[in-house]
């Protein structure tokens, strides 16, 4: 299962400016790396898509095949 993160788009609407990475990192930790939300915010994707490989792929700008490794790693409730 992906590891949970705080909604990043509420730390962007607390401020007029937009997020920054010294922000984000000061928000959800600094051992915590751009990478890591993205693989995050994509494994979360690939759940609430269904497992939708093409959906996935056009959200996140992945290839099919990348996509589908992603899509892979979840297990959809029977």
């Amino acid at each position: 299962m992906a590891m949970r993160l705080p909604c990043l788009r509420r730390i962007a609407r607390d401020t007029k400016a937009p997020p920054r990475i010294l922000h984000v990192e000061g928000r959800v930790g600094p051992d915590l790396s751009v990478a890591a939300i993205r693989e995050d915010r994509i494994l979360d994707g690939a759940h609430a898509t269904g497992c939708d490989v093409r959906r996935l792929a056009d959200l996140f700008g992945l290839s099919i095949r990348a996509g589908t490794r992603y899509t892979d790693t979840v297990d959809m409730p029977s």
